[in-house]
């Protein structure tokens, strides 16, 4: 091995004295300028694959499909909206959207005992809140037969009736 030349930078990149550098065999110098290139290469090498997991869809030019999932975009600070959501004060509204209370078959009012300071003779009450409880009937079946008489002889004058005629003969006399 030929020895090195001393390094060429203006710090000195090891942690001992020059002095004592002077002193060291030339086969130790040239393995220690060696093993500093390496660390010199290695880190700078850390350096790139560290700035390539920095990177994502929006400080590269890789698709967003490549970002980790994990990893929670980061928020942009925008600034806050200039009215509150919902309706705004003196809004008509839109009157399609209320429910409308069907006809009731029966009402039951609820009234109160007492007040809540202990009365129990209470004036007029008007109608606070209304809820409306909506029940179908039970189903039931409707159950219909249909009867083909016969006294038992041929008739031979007469074509023979099928079932189907002579029950749409009876649908219609009824």
């Amino acid at each position: 091995m030929e020895p090195l030349a001393a390094p060429m930078s203006t710090t000195w990149p090891f942690p001992f004295v020059p002095q004592d550098w002077e002193q060291t065999p030339p086969a130790v110098k040239a393995y220690m300028h060696t093993l500093h290139n390496e660390l010199t290469q290695l880190r700078e090498r850390v350096e790139a694959l560290e700035a390539r997991l920095r990177a994502t869809s929006t400080t590269s030019h890789r698709p967003p499909s490549s970002d980790s999932p994990y990893k929670k975009p980061r928020q942009r600070t925008t600034t806050p909206p200039r009215r509150k959501a919902g309706g705004k004060p003196g809004h008509p509204g839109h009157p399609g959207h209320r429910q409308v209370l069907l006809s009731p078959t029966t009402v039951h009012e609820v009234r109160p005992e007492r007040c809540a300071c202990g009365n129990t003779r209470l004036a007029l009450l008007r109608p606070y809140y209304t809820h409306q409880v909506l029940e179908l009937p039970p189903i039931a079946m409707e159950v219909t037969h249909w009867v083909l008489g016969s006294d038992g002889t041929r008739n031979r004058c007469k074509p023979v009736i099928t079932c189907a005629e002579l029950l749409l003969s009876a649908k219609k006399g009824c």
